[in-house]
């Protein structure tokens, strides 16, 4: 059960359970997106063009997020985090990084409350992971 299959999941979950609406954000986010039939902003790097970059650039990750009008974080996997996988987390502070700047481009901060999708666990490689959606924090 691949991430892949995880992703298809999760965006007919989305598809299913979040608004026609609604904006998401995630790294590799293609078939995501597809089957989701959401918007959703691909935080991949420089596919995003020049305004992204240069919010990362500034450190303004979640704040390029916000003026996108993002309502949901998605992570496909996490395997150096064993406690995100088992639900044994508080909170996260998603690092974001400039490839292009060579920089951490910010911070963002989830919490394990703000979960509205969690996938069984997958394995990648020798880790076993998840696929999480959040809610994006309110400010």
């Amino acid at each position: 059960r691949a991430w892949t299959v995880q992703s298809y999941e999760a965006a007919k979950w989305a598809e299913r359970n979040l608004p026609a609406d609604a904006v998401l954000a995630m790294k590799d986010a293609g078939a995501f997106g597809y089957f989701s039939r959401r918007r959703v902003v691909n935080v991949d790097g420089l596919v995003n063009g020049f305004e992204y970059q240069d919010s990362l650039r500034a450190g303004h990750f979640e704040g390029f997020l916000r003026r996108k009008g993002v309502e949901y974080y998605v992570q496909h996997a996490m395997p150096d985090r064993p406690d995100i996988t088992a639900g044994r987390y508080d909170t996260l502070r998603f690092e974001s990084y400039s490839h292009l700047y060579d920089r951490a481009g910010g911070v963002l901060p989830l919490a394990r409350s703000d979960e509205v999708y969690r996938s069984k666990p997958f394995a990648v490689g020798t880790d076993s992971c998840v696929f999480l959606i959040w809610r994006m924090p309110s400010r």
